[in-house]
């Protein structure tokens, strides 16, 4: 599929196969393209994918490295072992037991903290409501007009922390804490000590809260919160986005996804058998890969160390609208915009581009020029920038039941869905629209849509 175009009564798909070009015509379309392998050019050299067809046989033998210390490479670091040995309990302890005592088999999880997620812990679910930091009182603050938006949620979210959790809320001096420090000493503690062995002492937490029901009053409030927050990403300016991004959303990030016990568990099995360490990054740090022996060597402020296996285990980065596959689509988004803001200019060509896509409750495409409606996204890699929180299996339920219903209310409420002459749907917007003139790669004085005469800075 190479294309997507959305006219009045129809979504056509382009198509390419065998060497030829064709369309089809169709009622709705859904785009639910997944994970998309990061761009790893700044690293010279294309890394194994997480979740590639592994050469076991190789494996078996490797010293392997790990792009990651997050869910996905403990994923590699689990299964890589359950290929070159297994898991066993004795005396309720779990131990690792390689099938070839000899073999040279090791993983290395590395990243630029180098520091783990904790185990999962006790909490009532369903969630119980928030009495601080509530949905209306941020959508408040989002629609009062005076800025500063994020500094005045993130009050919101101390009054909260404090009010559940005043030892902790003192422990931290959150009261001189901003959104951009937050996340800085969230994580302090847990720098400071070797991550192994900080997983070892929070899963020993997590179980003994676990047994006695206990919830931590302050890691609860933090994982209500995310949601609240995660909603608002989309209606924050630029600059505020980029400072959540960079604080705030590591540390929900951080919190929601918190491990299951069990896999901490067989984290401290590998590393008591000698085949697991973390090694952290840091931010200055070099990555080449030989060509003829097929190594590659890591440089960081601790030394070198050489890995026959690398593999890339970062999990999925957001996708922009420049990013999206589809030209004809992307550009009615553009052209939507123009159509919904009177003051759209040539300037916020290029800020729409390099944002994420805007959609509706049910996840739609905004509608404008073009019915865009029609098309539902539920790619999550362009949903990330603008719902920083949607990966997951509980997500990808909930935006599936979102899009579901909206459709079966769309299709009950036209039962005669017809498709009109798609010829007759291309002229119809042929050289007047603004995605026809981009398209073409070309502007006169002649070509104007809404007013707008002058071209857009837009790359095709």
């Amino acid at each position: 599929v190479v294309d997507v175009i959305v006219h009045e009564g129809d979504v056509v798909i382009q198509i390419e196969a065998d060497g030829a070009t064709r369309l089809q015509s169709f009622d709705y379309a859904i785009v639910a393209s997944g994970h998309q392998e990061r761009d790893v050019e700044d690293e010279h050299e294309q890394l194994d994918h997480a979740y590639a067809k592994r050469d076991v046989e190789i494996w078996r033998d490797a010293r392997i490295g790990v792009l990651g210390t997050s869910l996905s490479a403990i994923d590699v670091a689990i299964g890589t072992a359950a290929e070159a040995g297994r898991f066993v309990r004795h005396e309720g302890k779990l131990a690792y037991v390689a099938d070839d005592p000899d073999a040279a088999f090791s993983v290395t999880l590395m990243s630029r903290r180098g520091l783990l997620p904790e185990a999962d812990f006790y909490c009532p679910i369903p969630y119980e409501p928030l009495v601080h930091c509530t949905a209306a009182q941020v959508e408040a603050i989002l629609s009062d007009g005076q800025g500063d938006c994020l500094d005045r949620m993130f009050e919101l979210f101390k009054t909260k922390i404090a009010s559940v959790d005043p030892g902790y809320a003192d422990g931290i001096g959150l009261q001189f804490l901003t959104p951009d420090t937050f996340a800085e000493v969230y994580f302090s503690a847990r720098q400071r000590v070797p991550a192994l062995d900080w997983a070892e002492a929070n899963l020993a937490e997590a179980k003994a809260n676990a047994r006695a029901h206990k919830t931590v009053a302050w890691r609860y409030a933090i994982l209500r919160m995310h949601e609240v927050f995660g909603n608002a990403v989309k209606h924050l300016d630029e600059r505020d986005r980029k400072r959540f991004s960079k604080g705030l959303k590591q540390v929900f990030i951080d919190n929601y996804a918190a491990v299951p016990p069990l896999s901490i568990e067989r984290l401290l099995a590998l590393r008591d058998a000698g085949r697991l360490r973390i090694l952290r990054l840091g931010n200055d740090y070099t990555l080449e890969t030989d060509d003829d022996t097929g190594t590659t060597r890591i440089q960081t402020e601790q030394g070198e160390d050489i890995f026959d296996v690398m593999i890339d285990a970062r999990g999925q980065p957001a996708l922009t609208l420049q990013e999206l596959p589809f030209p004809t689509l992307r550009l009615q988004i553009i052209a939507n915009e123009r159509a919904n803001d009177p003051s759209f200019s040539a300037d916020d060509v290029s800020d729409l581009l390099e944002s994420g896509l805007d959609v509706g409750s049910a996840f739609e495409l905004n509608d404008g020029l073009y019915s865009l409606s029609r098309v539902y996204c539920l790619s999550i890699p362009h949903l990330l920038k603008l719902h920083p929180f949607i990966q997951g299996l509980t997500s990808c339920d909930e935006l599936a039941k979102a899009m579901a219903g909206s459709l079966a209310n769309e299709v009950a409420g036209s039962p005669n869905l017809t498709r009109p002459n798609f010829n007759a749907s291309v002229a119809k917007f042929d050289e007047t629209s603004l995605v026809y003139c981009l398209s073409k790669r070309r502007w006169t004085a002649n070509d104007k849509v809404d007013g707008l005469s002058d071209p857009p800075s837009i790359t095709l």
